[in-house]
């Protein structure tokens, strides 16, 4: 069975800070690094929980930056709870390549009671895995949508050297793990096709709810102005969805655009938007402009899958979205399936025909303009990602993890 981490894991918060481990997280990449989607939001921000709970945490990453220089490092402290130790990239930015990554990764895993790797197939990730294996650690790895059947799929018939890598290191080092943790059921589900399903442990991405800006009121204005926030790629739909939105949208709706990317589908979106004024293009902004920019629109929108490819296994955005008080539009299937049941928005079928459907309710009817939408949205973020929930499910995880310590050091 998978776990659903805040129901069955064992917590108990009055034991924080008496965990006496020292726990190493990996991520590829470091905070305040620019580009790289929300799995470095992600990963840090578990870092800073398990930071919370443990001694001792070692969050190891990357400075490689996709907005130019490298990730400063006094700034990247200062954005985690944990302690810091950056290793030096400048190439294969994207997948964080760096020499110094492997004496940082022995040292740390070394002194280590467990350690938490935050994604995989990426130099650090991978390399943290077998490390640990090594020294017989025990681990957790974090997917991250690594392992969705879409995902896979496209990897096994479009890029063989990938699929390979998958197949020799990727596969054997899940199916090592002491857990896997996935944020969503549906992740969960793919991921169980791999591994040993009573290893799998839903636990929901989180956020601190209270530093987000609430926006109570609808922008004002007679049109619809919707906002997609994330990477310019195959992945996340976006092209498909303004090819769509073009054709049901009125003279007075717009659609912003917060993200960046660097291959052609990146291109022809931005192409297209040079052709129509209604497309606002904003590249990659702080995160306090994120909010203010999903602030000024009426919904945000999420149309992973739109293109035929999946690798969404959360969406963080939403999250944001709903915290300013903004419903989201998402293709069904994904981890937001119960946003109409609780008022905060509305889902559709990843084809183009389900959305156009859904798209004439939400710009012609006007959906998105109802005054109440905002306080629902807010108490949705609160009731579904309560950070101390969260909390309690990690703390069980990693009592979980390290409790196999003794047995994997003995050989048993």
């Amino acid at each position: 069975m998978i776990h659903q981490a805040t129901r069955d894991l064992d917590h108990d918060l009055s034991m924080q800070k008496d965990l006496a481990l020292t726990v190493t997280v990996i991520t590829t990449h470091a905070p305040t690094s620019r580009g790289w989607g929300g799995a470095v939001v992600s990963g840090v921000e578990m870092a800073g929980i398990i930071a919370e709970i443990c001694r001792s945490t070692v969050l190891v990453c990357s400075d490689a930056n996709n907005g130019g220089g490298h990730v400063d490092y006094a700034a990247a402290q200062a954005a985690t709870r944990a302690k810091l130790h950056l290793y030096k990239s400048r190439v294969l930015k994207k997948q964080g390549f760096g020499f110094g990554a492997i004496s940082a990764l022995i040292a740390n895993i070394t002194r280590s009671d467990g350690v938490y790797v935050s994604g995989i197939s990426t130099w650090p990730t991978t390399l943290a895995g077998i490390i640990a294996l090594a020294l017989r650690k025990p681990y957790v790895i974090s997917l991250h949508g690594g392992l969705l059947a879409h995902h896979l799929e496209e990897i096994r018939t479009d890029r063989p050297l990938k699929h390979l890598f998958y197949r020799i290191f990727v596969l054997p080092l899940v199916k090592c793990a002491r857990f896997i943790r996935v944020s969503s059921d549906f992740e969960g589900r793919d991921a169980a096709l791999h591994t040993d399903a009573d290893k799998v442990v839903v636990i929901p991405n989180t956020f601190d709810i209270s530093v987000v800006p609430f926006a109570s009121n609808p922008p004002p204005g007679p049109g619809t102005r919707l906002v997609y926030v994330g990477r310019l790629e195959r992945d996340k739909g976006l092209r498909a969805f303004i090819e769509v939105w073009t054709k049901v949208a009125g003279p007075d709706d717009t659609i912003a655009v917060v993200g960046s990317g660097d291959d052609s589908y990146a291109d022809d979106i931005r192409a297209y938007a040079a052709n129509n004024p209604r497309i606002q293009m904003y590249g990659q902004v702080p995160r306090t402009q994120v909010y203010d920019i999903i602030a000024q629109s009426h919904a945000l929108v999420l149309p992973s899958g739109l293109d035929g490819t999946l690798r969404e296994n959360f969406g963080n955005v939403v999250v944001e979205a709903l915290a300013v008080g903004r419903p989201a539009l998402v293709g069904r299937g994904l981890a937001w399936d119960d946003l109409p049941k609780y008022g905060a928005g509305w889902t559709f079928e990843p084809t183009r025909e389900g959305l156009h459907g859904v798209l004439l309710d939400l710009l012609v009817h006007k959906a998105a303009h109802e005054p109440g939408l905002p306080a629902s949205c807010r108490g949705f973020a609160h009731a579904k990602f309560n950070s101390s929930d969260v909390r309690h499910a990690v703390l069980g995880l990693i009592r979980a993890c390290t409790a196999s310590k003794n047995s994997m050091a003995d050989g048993r």
